[in-house]
């Protein structure tokens, strides 16, 4: 039976789902998940490419170490600090895999390896898709903290991740800033100082595909807008004591939302009456309104 209680109700996992769902459905932004994890892969089973790392890119060897593979979108807060830490390090990173590769003291496989990674990363592909992932991101962290948030209700959380799918949906037809800056870098073929060259095995994701999925994913968490479900999302806001009047004087105040809810919900309708005047009364979450 759902619990009748006066307290908010916690949806801080609905944007990572929606994130995730997208990256299952959306296949060609593998190639970005691939180089993060080939990256982890490579520094991790050597302590000297580990040093190495820390040494040319010490914010990105920070973030592996805290959070292992971290283009999980599964934890959106880390999986915008791995776009993010890429996106300003890109210089540092693309100059130590460049020298990496070209380093006889590594062998054939290895100088391949970087070289792969190399390439991967200085081509305006990767560098496009990396700044649709930060622009995304960075408001899916945004989400991601509202939802957390102690105070959060049922309804705040929805109308949070209505505004969440018009901020990602509006991206199709006005850039975000992190995308602006890499089709300057599109352009003039050229990013924070480095020289870009297209990459044939890198294709480009479909962007507007991958923001409808974002924005389908996200509507999926949104709470059904049926006549019913209103009338019920109406009677809960009586469990936010936010939404009461400033002094509540008659001790039945509330009974008839919480009669529906309890009959809604199938439970002992006289238990959580007296469960909520008691609550009236001292403020404390007593048995009967659990």
């Amino acid at each position: 039976q759902p619990p009748l209680q006066a307290k908010p109700v916690r949806h801080s996992q609905l944007s990572h789902l929606a994130a995730n769902d997208c990256m299952k459905d959306v296949s060609s932004i593998n190639h970005f998940k691939h180089f993060i994890d080939s990256l982890y892969v490579l520094y991790n089973r050597s302590p000297k490419n580990q040093t190495e790392l820390r040494t040319s890119c010490i914010e990105l060897d920070i973030l592996f170490l805290k959070v292992g593979r971290v283009l999980d979108v599964r934890w959106v807060a880390s999986s915008f600090r791995a776009v993010e830490i890429v996106w300003k390090t890109f210089a540092a990173l693309y100059n130590h895999l460049h020298n990496s590769s070209k380093d006889n003291l590594r062998d054939r496989k290895s100088r391949s390896k970087y070289l792969g990674l190399c390439k991967r990363l200085g081509s305006p592909e990767f560098v496009l898709d990396l700044a649709l992932m930060c622009d995304i991101l960075k408001e899916l962290s945004y989400l991601s903290r509202e939802l957390q948030s102690h105070s959060i209700t049922l309804l705040r959380a929805d109308e949070s991740i209505k505004k969440t799918i018009r901020v990602v949906d509006s991206f199709k037809t006005k850039h975000g800033d992190f995308m602006l800056e890499a089709l300057s870098a599109q352009n003039t073929m050229m990013f924070k100082n480095i020289v870009l060259s297209s990459n044939k095995k890198v294709s480009l994701l479909n962007h507007n595909q991958f923001l409808t999925s974002i924005c389908n994913n996200l509507r999926s968490r949104l709470l059904e807008t049926n006549e019913e479900e209103s009338f019920i999302l109406n009677d809960m806001q009586i469990l936010n004591e936010r939404s009461w009047p400033s002094a509540v004087e008659n001790i039945r105040f509330g009974e008839d939302e919480i009669k529906r809810l309890t009959n809604r919900f199938l439970l002992n309708t006289d238990n959580a009456i007296q469960g909520f005047r008691k609550y009236i009364d001292n403020k404390i979450i007593n048995d009967d309104l659990k």
